[in-house]
């Protein structure tokens, strides 16, 4: 009788562990790991340590500048390295991002850095010359962003640009910079390691609650709930 007992509470323990495994990570075989043996590591390195700042962060990319992954390397998708980049002074979003946020945590030693993949919805405008009137569509796009703590506030690198003004009162207000219409999911990654830290994502067809800043205030992320986009969606053309 005692055996039986013990192989149901081992059969509940592995229901109950099965059922606590975090969420998968779709997009973590993207992440590159740097090799340190290369002499483009060495290079990158013994280069970057005279960036001791974030201000010294902004001063460096303004040496860089966006260009598509399908220009630099025939790729529709492709996270390129730090050392790359630094090479290359040209990346997409991920690629400059992984830039100022290896800078930042590598060498200004920044401890709280954080690399984020934002997914969202913006305003795509046209001038319509049958009408002569400017219309809008509303379109579904990905972004990433470089996000640290500093004293306490939320600062952000966004491709070549420094977003250290703006007083974000959360993550989710970041992103929504880049997508005004609403957000359907957000992660979080080590700036090092790429590991994914948190994620917040909407259920299919859905948007977060209060990401839209044309219709509703902002909220914190803890605040954040579900909302059909059809809710939000009135001024689609």
């Amino acid at each position: 009788m005692g055996y039986i007992i013990l192989i149901i509470l081992v059969i509940l323990a592995l229901i109950l562990l099965s059922g606590c495994k975090s969420n998968p990570d779709p997009h973590f075989h993207k992440w590159q790991q740097v090799d340190t043996t290369t002499e483009r590591w060495k290079d990158y390195c013994e280069y970057m340590q005279k960036i001791t700042s974030d201000t010294l962060v902004a001063l460096e990319m303004k040496f860089y500048k966006w260009v598509s992954d399908w220009d630099l390397f025939h790729k529709l998708d492709y996270w390129d390295l730090p050392d790359e980049v630094y090479v290359n002074k040209k990346a997409d979003c991920d690629g400059l991002a992984r830039l100022t946020s290896d800078m930042l945590g590598r060498f200004v030693k920044v401890p709280e850095v954080w690399w984020l993949e934002y997914y969202g919805f913006y305003r795509h405008y046209y001038y319509d010359k049958e009408t002569d009137k400017w219309g809008y569509v509303v379109k579904a796009g990905g972004h990433a962003i470089t996000v640290y703590k500093r004293d306490e506030e939320l600062l952000a690198f966004s491709n070549t640009s420094w977003w250290h003004d703006q007083d974000f009162q959360d993550f989710i207000e970041i992103g929504e910079q880049t997508f005004p219409e609403g957000l359907y999911w957000v992660i979080a990654r080590d700036w090092c390691s790429g590991k994914m830290q948190w994620q917040e994502k909407a259920k299919d067809d859905e948007i977060l609650k209060k990401t839209n800043i044309f219709h509703r205030r902002l909220y914190k992320a803890k605040n954040i709930k579900h909302l059909k986009k059809a809710e939000i969606r009135k001024g689609m053309v």
